[in-house]
């Protein structure tokens, strides 16, 4: 499937809590990657979706108090381009021009029969491929966006200190990662001396013998290492307060030397890309380049 295999978690919104009792069974049955919550209210709908990671929601239209087109309107001012399927026995063509000008993605007929559900969950995949194609190139515009910022910094910079802040700061800032952390490596140890998104205090100098196998391998081998369900570092010393997803550690090196490690925790719901690799990787190369030339100087002024 197109999801590659990643949950696909789905709110389902109804009154009828006969009918979305079947939903998930359902659902389920046509693709194991369906996570389905049901909620009979708008209301609650809404205190889900306020707290809870979802991917699309389906929504019925004739409900008590707030109907489906103005829960749509809802969900629009928070989450401007989640998945949004109106699934509705309510058809007519007034309630479907409505749902277009609210921004729905889909609009579903409910029938008799299992077979509505086989294209409900057909519809979900495809509003689902769409919205993540949309979310990857977005990020990857960002990061790509702090490969000019790091540039910008690797000129700017006079002391080694401010640039890895720098670089911390801008990509946390890119909005692409939950936090970042960059670390020295010397003799063995790696130390943590910039980060963004996280408390300082709360990271710790480590061995590399005793880090995470990510870090490790990312180290030793040298590559970049992307973890999908990353535990909490050693070095990590508390659950940071914020939700992340998928872990990246690059090494930062220049020729054969390797001056630390970068570390980067993406946002929840969002994934990793072979393509976002890439430019971590050369921004990790462009910082070891950077604090290469700092060396440099530093010798040069000593004599």
């Amino acid at each position: 499937m197109g999801t590659s295999g990643d949950t696909i978690e789905v709110l389902h919104v109804d009154d009828d809590t006969a009918f979305t009792a079947l939903t998930p069974t359902f659902l389920t049955r046509e693709s194991a990657q369906f996570s389905v919550t049901t909620a009979c209210s708008p209301t609650e709908g809404m205190a889900h979706l306020q707290n809870e990671h979802v991917d699309c929601v389906v929504s019925d239209y004739d409900m008590p108090e707030t109907n489906g087109i103005e829960f749509l309107e809802q969900v629009r001012e928070d989450f401007p381009d989640l998945p949004f399927i109106l699934f509705t026995g309510k058809g007519s063509e007034t309630v479907a021009s409505e749902a277009i000008s609210a921004g729905v993605t889909d609009y579903l007929q409910k029938s008799s029969g299992s077979h509505q559900y086989t294209v409900l969950a057909n519809r979900i995949e495809n509003a689902v491929d769409a919205y993540r194609s949309k979310q990857r190139l977005e990020r990857l515009e960002r990061v790509r966006q702090t490969v000019r910022e790091v540039n910008r910094a690797l000129v700017r910079e006079e002391r080694r200190d401010r640039l890895e802040w720098s670089i911390c700061y801008q990509l946390h800032s890119s909005d692409a990662y939950a936090f970042v952390w960059l670390t020295r490596y010397d003799d063995g140890v790696l130390t943590p001396h910039a980060s963004h998104g996280v408390d300082a205090p709360s990271l710790t100098s480590i061995r590399l013998a005793d880090a995470c196998e990510r870090t490790r391998t990312a180290v030793t081998t040298p590559r970049i290492v992307v973890d999908q369900d990353p535990d909490l570092p050693p070095e990590l010393t508390r659950e940071p307060d914020v939700a992340y997803n998928e872990c990246a550690v690059v090494p930062v090196m220049y020729n054969d030397t390797t001056y630390g490690t970068l570390h980067l925790y993406s946002q929840p719901g969002t994934v990793i890309s072979e393509n976002e690799e890439l430019v971590l990787i050369e921004i990790a190369d462009d910082v070891g380049y950077g604090i290469h030339n700092l060396d440099l100087r530093a010798e040069v002024a000593d004599y």
